[in-house]
């Protein structure tokens, strides 16, 4: 895991980053933001030969979180821009993997709104709460502020839960850490990713990793597959039935530009994806799908010979 230095950024405008073995070595701060053009962000690149600060917009926005965490005495921060080697398989499949890991054990993340101005910003109209990513930037870490556009402090998450509940459909005793993602059925944590967007259509699935408890390879190139994958993954771990409980909605999709005329009219024409969501939005309904506990055993087996159900009926 690469930590930012927070002092050399703020004392000495120089990006150093220093790697650690775990999440637990040192107490950090981590930033949840939106990406801009990619070309104006600040990369692990940039942090090497002696990590000068680069002509960049992006640094603005490092420089300003560094700010505010040197503000609360930290001296590590993790930012996704420039914390992952990117040129490396392997430490990309390791961070994508950790990452809902690396929220969770932040001591605290600033949640930088970039298209929100207080106090007549409209918290529901930021791109932030719409990206797929930033849905378990939102849910793990344990404390959480959030700040506007010119790193005007908004409020912390706790007094925001009920706003960002009416907006997100996320169970607002999620967003208090009143009780834990395991307490929620697939369908209703599926429910909370339906609507949302990634630049790559594999990060529907990839961003989902820590939402489920899930660990997988990455193959980017495989589009949609992936998110095939990621239920059948699901399958072999929970004897959830709530998996099940999609409904694609044929006209919705057209209507939101999702996949318009390519959709198959009749949905017997979706040969291989009958058993399976084909994305997050398939749940968009799903929002009050709960577990039912019986003491009936459950099984849920996806074999070569197709899916087997133990259930109560």
């Amino acid at each position: 895991m690469w930590l930012l230095n927070i002092k050399d950024v703020v004392q000495k405008q120089k990006l150093t980053l220093e790697e650690f073995n775990s999440e637990d070595q040192v107490p950090y701060a981590i930033l949840s933001h939106t990406w801009g053009h990619k070309q104006d962000e600040v990369s692990f690149e940039d942090c090497q030969n002696e990590g000068q600060f680069p002509n960049k917009a992006g640094i603005e926005k490092v420089s300003n979180v560094c700010k505010k965490a040197s503000e609360e005495n930290f001296q590590y921060i993790w930012i996704d821009t420039c914390c992952i080697n990117k040129n490396s398989s392997s430490e990309l499949q390791e961070a994508l993997n950790s990452m809902y890991r690396w929220y969770q054990h932040s001591t605290k993340c600033y949640a930088f709104l970039a298209d929100i101005r207080k106090p007549d910003g409209e918290l529901g109209k930021s791109r932030w709460m719409t990206r797929g990513w930033t849905l378990q930037e939102l849910i793990s870490p344990a404390y959480m502020d959030f700040y506007d556009m010119d790193w005007s402090f908004i409020a912390k998450r706790e007094i925001l839960a009920e706003t960002i509940a009416e907006y997100t459909g996320i169970h607002i005793t999620i967003l208090r850490h009143e009780r834990a993602l395991s307490e929620f059925s697939i369908a209703q944590r599926m429910s909370w990713a339906a609507n949302r967007h990634t630049t790559r259509v594999e990060d529907r699935a990839y961003s989902l990793f820590g939402i489920f408890d899930v660990h997988m390879s990455l193959l980017y190139g495989e589009g949609s597959n992936a998110f095939i994958r990621l239920q059948e993954e699901l399958i072999k771990k929970s004897t959830d039935h709530s998996i099940l409980a999609w409904d694609r909605d044929i006209e919705l999709k057209e209507s939101d530009g999702h996949r318009g005329s390519d959709l198959p009219t009749d949905r017997h024409e979706w040969s291989g994806y009958d058993l399976f969501a084909s994305s997050p939005d398939d749940f968009r309904n799903c929002g009050n799908v709960v577990i039912r506990h019986t003491e009936v055993p459950k099984t849920v087996e996806l074999g070569n010979k197709g899916l087997q159900i133990s259930a109560l009926i």
